[in-house]
């Protein structure tokens, strides 16, 4: 199947793969770390005739793949075992999911509805059922557009929200309880104080080890830290006045200490955790294409291009090395 205009879901290790949806022939597709191999994990593709036909998450459980599809015949969670062969695993029975999180230490996922008045699920592998752990009428604080989901425990997570909306798009970082649904506002454009208010978010994660969250935003455009126990937000990167550094700043991700993140979505910098200070591991890593997302594989990042093609970067000495193209 064709990889033009594909996107990388995530890395799968029982594979040795980067897991990749496919715009262009409506597939799931497995690329190899290792020799640049495709397989097609969704043998037939997706149907061609409802707009949603892109897997829109994915993850890995055991030995099974497991993806959050919307299309004319089925709205739910498919399973892709180890030998290829897919089931319906999960019906969703109306709800629509779009991200998907493993819940730690259980065979199950907490799915994400990122659209205006979005919702939290939980979905358990075992009963194959689909539990609302938050919506519209859930208690606590109100949680318009939802952005990202990053889970800090079984327990709960934390959630961003973007609400659209509202002029000035304020964001919202809250902390949701699993059991009761209610959300329980963390940070706001006033809260704890005034300084610098997030808007127009596009990134989540969470830095556990040093008790944050870290947020992506293009107004203005860094990565923003947001201490988890406090709500306070500071500034973790911003672009330099000059230099080959200036630039935006998306995917990032942790390997031996450090944080890697793509600039303009051409070049691979290396993040001092501490300072926030960049490091250009490899510029022009897509002279042609856009990079798409930054993945790690061992001691080596993986980077997909807008086009499809599979790279691999060096992040000690910057060499590139097409895995596939």
């Amino acid at each position: 199947p064709s990889l033009r205009d594909a996107r990388a879901l995530f890395y799968d290790p029982f594979r040795e793969a980067v897991v990749l949806g496919a715009d262009v022939s409506h597939a799931l597709l497995a690329v190899s770390t290792v020799d640049g191999e495709r397989t097609s994990l969704l043998r037939d593709g997706f149907p061609r005739t409802f707009e949603a036909t892109q897997p829109r998450d994915a993850a890995v459980l055991g030995d099974a793949l497991y993806v959050a599809v919307a299309n004319a015949d089925f709205t739910g969670l498919l399973r892709i075992g180890a030998d290829g062969a897919r089931t319906e695993h999960i019906d969703f029975g109306g709800a629509f999911v779009t991200l998907l999180e493993p819940v730690p230490g259980e065979r199950t996922f907490f799915g994400l509805n990122q659209n205006t008045n979005g919702a939290i699920y939980r979905l358990d592998l075992d009963t194959r059922t689909v539990t609302v752990v938050r919506d519209g009428t859930s208690p606590g604080i109100a949680t318009p557009g939802y952005a990202g989901l990053a889970p800090l425990s079984a327990d709960e997570v934390l959630v961003l929200s973007d609400d659209t909306a509202t002029v000035g798009r304020p964001v919202t970082v809250a902390r949701v309880d699993v059991s009761s649904g209610r959300a329980t506002l963390l940070s706001d454009p006033t809260t704890p104080d005034t300084t610098l208010p997030l808007m127009s978010v596009y990134t989540l994660a969470v830095d556990a080890a040093r008790n944050r969250a870290l947020v992506g935003a293009f107004g203005p455009s860094a990565l923003y830290a947001v201490d988890l126990t406090s709500g306070a937000r500071s500034l973790f990167a911003e672009a330099p006045a000059t230099g080959p550094l200036v630039g935006q700043l998306s995917g990032p991700v942790l390997l031996d200490g450090r944080i890697y993140a793509l600039l303009d979505s051409r070049d691979v910098v290396s993040l001092d955790p501490t300072t926030g200070a960049r490091t250009m591991v490899a510029a022009g890593v897509s002279p042609r294409r856009w990079l798409n997302t930054l993945h790690v594989d061992g001691g080596r990042l993986i980077a997909v291009e807008g086009g499809g093609n599979v790279l691999q970067v060096d992040p000690e000495s910057g060499a590139v090395l097409a895995l596939h193209r």
